[in-house]
């Protein structure tokens, strides 16, 4: 197993509260939006990319798919604009790395 998609599986509880106060204290737009609706595909983004990193594209791009398919809507549906979806996946990146 990879240590890093371990880490990711490991610590997504951790990851997702860090990514939440990165969004809620940089990001305006997306402040108003109850936790559930917020973290709505994290983990299964958290998943997909462990499974990446492992090299199983296939379960990878189940995930991916959820997130073209849902995530983006659902924050076009809050009135969240796609630079604030770019941001917000920008804050989960720094998240991880730090």
């Amino acid at each position: 197993m990879d240590p890093i998609a371990e880490f990711l599986r490991r610590e997504k509880e951790r990851l997702a509260d860090l990514w939440e106060q990165e969004v809620r204290r940089e990001l305006p737009a997306l402040q108003h939006l109850p936790r559930p609706v917020l973290l709505d595909h994290l983990f299964e983004l958290l998943a997909s990319l462990a499974a990446w990193i492992e090299g199983r594209p296939d379960d990878a791009d189940v995930g991916f798919q959820a997130l073209i398919e849902g995530h983006a809507l659902q924050r076009l549906g809050y009135g969240v604009g796609l630079e604030t979806l770019m941001r917000e996946y920008g804050k989960l990146r720094y998240v991880v790395l730090r």
